[in-house]
């Protein structure tokens, strides 16, 4: 299955580097502040087969599109990823829902 610990660090050291480039005022504090939360989520996902592949995939496809420049097909493959995270969270939530709080 691969080094779990790794992953997650990788994972979050991705996600911190892309929102530090982006210079965007608070990107980088919402990445620190949502770790947690984020960690408790990939404790749910990260066991399922082929989960840290498809995350891999995914943020190679966001460097690539950075690296050359297409800004349009960065932002396609940022959002691609922001809609499997939620996506997951979602089903996550109806899976283990003692997991989550509603907060409406």
């Amino acid at each position: 299955m691969g080094n779990i610990k790794v992953f997650y660090e990788c994972d979050h050291a991705f996600h911190h580097t892309i929102a530090k480039a982006a210079k965007h005022p608070g990107a980088t504090t919402f990445v620190n502040q949502t770790r947690l939360q984020l960690t408790r989520v990939r404790s749910l996902v990260v066991v399922e087969q082929g989960h840290m592949e498809s995350v891999i995939k995914e943020h190679l496809q966001i460097l690539k599109a950075l690296d050359s420049g297409t800004i349009d097909q960065a932002l396609k493959a940022m959002q691609f990823h922001l809609d499997t995270v939620y996506a997951t969270i979602e089903r996550l939530k109806n899976a283990h829902a003692d997991f989550f709080v509603d907060k409406k």
